[in-house]
């Protein structure tokens, strides 16, 4: 078995890369500016969990009302601590890892959806937070990273 195995770890290793590494669930959450910012505020599209920045317009911040004559109804609403919070599904969640030999093979499976949270505070949108799958990746062999083109490398 062994003199199968190892023509083909080697052949791999040298003919490119091989590695592996989880893809898991991370959470981004972004505060909201106050709605006299230079900038705008963030203002809802048509894809669920994706903002565009919108100048001023009266009234100020983004409301409760707004997100869900375009979004519609949440999955979930909640009130906490004088904060409404509203989840959405964003869009399938995809875990499991992915495998490095010469290209990567992706052994995934959907878990659920990605959520994204918007928390407003009397009723002006403060915090969104939204979950998206991320890998760390190690992968090992001939390469074009660093000073030394054989070895290992650690993607984030």
């Amino acid at each position: 078995m062994k003199t199968v195995l190892f023509p083909i770890f080697t052949s791999f290793f040298l003919a490119g890369c091989i590695g592996v590494g989880p893809v898991v669930t991370k959470t981004s959450t972004t505060k909201v500016a106050t709605p006299d910012a230079p900038y705008g505020n963030p203002c809802p599209t048509k894809e669920i969990g994706v903002f565009s920045t919108c100048k001023q317009r009266e009234g100020g911040a983004t409301t409760i009302e707004d997100i869900r004559a375009i979004w519609g109804e949440p999955k979930s609403r909640d009130v906490k601590d004088g904060q409404d919070r509203l989840t959405y599904n964003r869009d399938i969640a995809w875990r499991g890892l992915v495998v490095f030999a010469i290209v990567p093979i992706p052994l995934m499976l959907p878990v659920g959806h990605n959520e994204v949270t918007l928390t407003f505070e009397n009723n002006k949108l403060s915090q969104i937070s939204g979950e998206y799958g991320e890998g760390n990746y190690a992968i090992c062999g001939l390469h074009s990273e660093g000073p030394d083109p054989f070895g290992c490398l650690i993607w984030h």
